[in-house]
C-alpha cells in the first residue's frame, strides 16, 4: 500500500450537511483511508491508497456527491477566503432583488385588504423562484441523493407556504395567504448567508495575514550585479541582498554584513536579534540596520514560512474529538426535523385547521438549524490556532487543541528548555600527563559534528586554538560522542557512557561531585579508552523558567524534568525552577518510557522539548511541544511549535486551548438549545400558555442562529494572554 495525502479546496458547501455528504462520498471511495470535512473552513483532508485511487478519482467522489473540489496547491491563497467571497457575491446579488420584494410585499399586508392576493403573488414569486433557487436546487440534489440539509428545511418551508397560498388565492380564500412569509424566509435566509460569508471570512484572518507575509520581491546577485526579481522565482543557492527595511524574502544563511532582524511577525518574538556571517535567517522577517548578503537555503512551500501556512491551515481545517456528537446529532438531524413538521402538520391539522397546519409546520421547517452544530466547533479552532499563530504557538490541530486543555502534567526537557540552551565551558580540568590545552583541543575535535548545545559550547572555547580534523563521528544521542583524531580514539560524554565502552573513570569521580553540585554538567574525556580530564560546562536556567512553572501550579497542572543530564546537575536545576520531580540519566528511550507510564496511569502528559533529541517522548505524549525559536525543527517535531523563543509559550498554549475548549462548549450549548428550546415553540406546543412563533420570525431566529456561533468564535481574536508573573519575564 502507497498512502498519499491531498488536501481539498471545495466549493459549493452551503450546510454542515453538505460538509456530511462530501465526507461520506469520500469514506465510500474504494482506496480512501481517511476523509475529514470542514465545512467551517470549505476543506477535506484526504489520506488514500495511490495504488487503489488516484487523486482524479478522489475528486470525481466529491462531484458525485454534486460538489466541486480542487487541489490546494501553494498559490491558492485561503480558500476560505476565496470561496466565501464568491458566496458573498452571489448572495448580495439575490439579495438586493429579493429583500426589496419581500419587504414591499410586507407593506402591502398593512393595506386593507391586504392590497389584494394577486399583488402579493407577484411581488412573492421573483423572491420564492430566483431568489430561493439555489435552495431549492441545492434541495432538490440532497433529495436525489437521499440525503437531508438545511437547503431541504428552507426549501421545503417556503415552498410549502407558498405554494399552500397560492392554492388558496385559487379557490379565493385571501384570508389564509401566506406569500409574505414565503418570500421573508428566502429574503431572511440570504441576510443570514451574507452575515455568515462575512463572519467566516474574518476567521481566518491570521491565516491571511501570514500569507500577506510573503515579500513580493527580491534582490539576486549575480555575475551581472544586483537586480529585483519576484520572490517566488528565487531559487535555492541564489546570493541575495536585503537593504535595512526590507523583509527578508526566503530562508537563508548571511554570507555577508551584520545587522538586526526583527522577527515578531512570525515567531511572536519581539525582541531585536543581533545576526552576522553564519547565522540562519527566517523568510518574511524585518531586516533592521545593516545590509545583508544571504544564501537562499529554502523557498517556498518548503521555507519556515510556507510550512507554518500550511500547518495552519491543515489546523483550521481539523476536528476536535469533541466534535464527534455534534456530527452524529447532524446525521439525523434533518429526517427528524421533517418527521416533527410532518406530525406538527397533522396535529394541527386535526387539532385547528389546514392554515393553522401550514403555518406551523412552516416553522418547524424554518427555524431548525443544523448549521450551528456544524460550525460550533471549526470556526472556534480556526479562529483559535489563528490567534495562537500570531502569539508564536502554532497548534498542529483539533484533537491536540483539545487535548491540551485538559493536561494533567507537564514534562520538561531540561538543555534548551528550561535552561537557555547557550551553555559555556566553564573548567578544563586535565589528569596529570595532559596538557589542558591539548585536551580541550581534542574535545573540540570529537564535538565539531555535534549539534548538542554542550558540543557547541566546547567548540566554542576552542575556538582560539588549531583546529584538528577528526573522521569516523560518531554520537549516541543522550550519551556522548566519539571520533577518530589524529590517530587516536577520542570519547567525549557522560562518565556511564565511557564506563561502558571500558574506561576507568574513578580518578576524576569528586571533581565531577562538586561541578555537579555547582549546577554545572560534568563531561568525561578519554583518549583511547583511557580517561585524560574533565570538561564543566554551565547551562542557566532560563529566566522565566521559575515562573512558567509557577504559572503552571497554579492552574493545578504538575510539572516534572527529564534529562540525559548528571543526576545532581538536574536535581540543581529542578530546585532552581520549582519543579515537583526530576530524574537525570535518562536516554531519550527512557523518556519516552516515563512519559507513556504516566499516561497508563491516567494522566493527560504534556511533554515539552527543544525538538532535536526528544522526539521520542515528544511522539508518545498526549501532546508534544516543540520549543525551537522558529527553526524548522520545531515546525516538524510535536503536536504544538513555539515558534518564539520563550518558555511561557507552554503556558499561553494551555491557556489559550482552554479558551477555545469553553468557546466550542458554548457553541454546541447554543447550538443544541437553540434547537431543543425553538422547536417545540415553532410546533405550537407552548401555545396554550400564549406563547407561540410565527414562521416569519422563525426564518429570522435560524438565520442569525449560525451567525451568532461565528460570532461567538470571533471573540478569540481579542483573546489575550493572562498578565501574571510569567508575563514580562522574558
Amino acid at each position: 500500500m502507497a498512502q498519499q495525502a491531498a488536501d481539498l479546496v471545495l466549493h459549493g458547501l452551503k450546510c454542515a450537511g453538505c460538509a456530511a455528504a462530501v465526507e461520506g462520498a469520500l469514506r465510500a471511495a474504494p482506496g480512501v483511508l481517511r476523509a475529514d470535512v470542514s465545512y467551517g473552513n470549505s476543506s477535506a483532508a484526504v489520506e488514500f491508497d495511490s495504488t487503489a485511487i488516484d487523486l482524479e478519482a478522489v475528486l470525481q467522489a466529491v462531484r458525485a456527491a454534486g460538489f466541486e473540489a480542487e487541489p490546494a496547491g501553494d498559490e491558492l491563497g485561503d480558500p476560505l477566503a476565496a470561496e466565501a467571497t464568491a458566496e458573498l457575491e452571489r448572495v448580495r446579488a439575490r439579495l438586493l432583488v429579493a429583500g426589496p420584494l419581500a419587504l414591499l410585499g410586507m407593506a402591502l399586508m398593512l393595506l386593507p385588504g391586504h392590497g389584494g392576493g394577486w399583488w402579493q403573488l407577484a411581488l412573492a414569486l421573483p423572491v420564492w423562484l430566483w431568489g430561493g433557487w439555489p435552495y431549492h436546487t441545492a434541495a432538490w440534489a440532497a433529495a436525489r441523493r437521499g440525503r437531508g440539509d438545511m437547503n431541504v428545511l428552507i426549501s421545503l418551508g417556503s415552498s410549502v407556504a407558498f405554494v399552500a397560498s397560492l392554492a388558496w388565492l385559487l379557490r379565493g380564500a385571501a384570508h389564509h395567504l401566506y406569500f409574505d412569509t414565503a418570500a421573508m424566509i428566502i429574503a431572511f435566509m440570504l441576510v443570514g448567508r451574507t452575515l455568515e460569508a462575512q463572519a467566516r471570512r474574518r476567521t481566518t484572518g491570521a491565516l491571511r495575514a501570514l500569507l500577506e507575509l510573503r515579500p513580493a520581491n527580491a534582490r539576486r546577485v549575480d555575475d551581472q550585479g544586483t537586480h529585483e526579481l519576484p520572490a517566488r522565482l528565487v531559487a535555492v543557492g541564489d546570493l541575495l541582498e536585503v537593504r535595512p527595511g526590507e523583509a527578508i524574502p526566503v530562508d537563508g544563511v548571511v554570507e555577508s554584513g551584520e545587522s538586526s532582524v526583527d522577527a515578531q511577525a512570525v515567531t511572536g518574538e519581539s525582541r531585536p536579534v543581533a545576526v552576522g556571517p553564519g547565522d540562519e535567517l527566517v523568510g518574511a522577517t524585518l531586516n533592521l540596520t545593516g545590509v545583508l548578503r544571504l544564501r537562499a537555503t529554502a523557498v517556498g512551500a518548503q521555507s519556515v514560512l510556507g510550512r507554518m501556512i500550511a500547518l495552519v491551515r491543515q489546523a483550521q481545517g481539523s476536528k476536535a474529538p469533541i466534535q464527534r456528537l455534534a456530527d452524529q446529532v447532524a446525521a439525523v438531524f434533518v429526517p427528524l426535523v421533517l418527521l416533527t413538521a410532518l406530525l406538527t402538520g397533522l396535529v394541527w391539522a386535526f387539532r385547528a385547521d389546514l392554515a393553522a397546519a401550514v403555518q406551523h409546520a412552516v416553522a418547524v421547517l424554518v427555524i431548525a438549524c443544523p448549521c450551528a452544530l456544524g460550525l460550533a466547533t471549526p470556526t472556534a479552532i480556526m479562529v483559535g490556532t489563528g490567534r495562537g499563530a500570531r502569539l508564536g504557538v502554532l497548534v498542529k490541530g483539533g484533537t491536540a487543541l483539545e487535548a491540551l486543555a485538559a493536561v494533567d502534567r507537564v514534562v520538561f526537557d531540561k538543555t534548551g528548555t528550561l535552561t537557555t540552551g547557550e551553555p559555556r565551558l566553564t573548567a578544563v580540568e586535565p589528569l596529570p600527563g595532559t596538557a589542558a590545552d591539548r585536551l580541550l583541543q581534542l574535545a573540540a575535535a570529537a564535538e565539531a559534528g555535534s549539534v548538542h548545545p554542550y558540543g557547541r559550547a566546547i567548540v566554542a572555547a576552542a575556538a582560539g586554538q588549531p583546529a584538528v580534523a577528526a573522521s569516523d563521528w560518531q554520537e549516541r544521542a543522550g550519551h556522548g560522542v566519539s571520533a577518530q583524531v589524529a590517530g587516536q580514539r577520542v570519547r567525549v560524554g557522560q562518565a556511564t557512557w565511557l564506563a561502558a565502552a571500558g574506561v576507568a573513570v574513578e580518578s576524576l569521580h569528586d571533581q565531577s561531585q562538586q561541578v555537579a553540585r555547582r549546577g554545572e554538567t560534568p563531561l568525561w574525556v578519554a583518549v583511547d579508552d583511557h580517561l585524560v580530564g574533565l570538561l564543566a560546562v554551565a547551562d542557566p536556567p532560563r529566566p522565566a523558567a521559575a515562573a512558567v512553572v509557577a504559572a503552571l501550579h497554579r492552574r493545578g497542572i504538575r510539572s516534572s524534568l527529564l534529562s540525559g543530564d548528571d543526576e545532581q546537575v538536574v536535581a540543581a536545576v529542578a530546585a532552581q525552577v520549582g519543579v515537583e520531580s526530576a530524574q537525570g540519566r535518562v536516554s531519550p528511550e527512557q523518556k519516552a518510557a516515563a512519559v507513556q507510564a504516566w499516561r497508563a496511569a491516567g494522566e493527560r502528559v504534556v511533554m515539552v522539548g527543544d525538538g532535536i533529541n526528544d522526539a521520542p517522548a515528544l511522539a508518545v505524549a498526549e501532546v508534544g511541544v516543540a520549543l525551537g525559536g522558529g527553526t524548522a525543527v520545531a515546525l516538524e517535531t510535536g503536536d504544538v511549535a513555539l515558534l518564539g523563543d520563550q518558555l511561557s509559550g507552554v503556558v499561553v498554549a494551555i491557556d489559550l486551548a482552554r479558551a477555545v475548549l469553553r468557546t466550542i462548549r458554548g457553541n454546541l450549548g447554543w447550538a443544541f438549545g437553540y434547537n431543543l428550546l425553538m422547536l417545540p415553540l415553532a410546533a405550537g406546543l407552548l401555545q396554550p400558555w400564549g406563547v407561540r412563533i410565527d414562521p416569519l420570525w422563525a426564518a429570522a431566529a435560524m438565520a442569525l442562529s449560525s451567525v451568532s456561533v461565528v460570532a461567538n468564535s470571533l471573540r478569540l481574536q481579542r483573546w489575550q494572554p493572562v498578565v501574571d508573573s510569567v508575563a514580562g519575564s522574558e
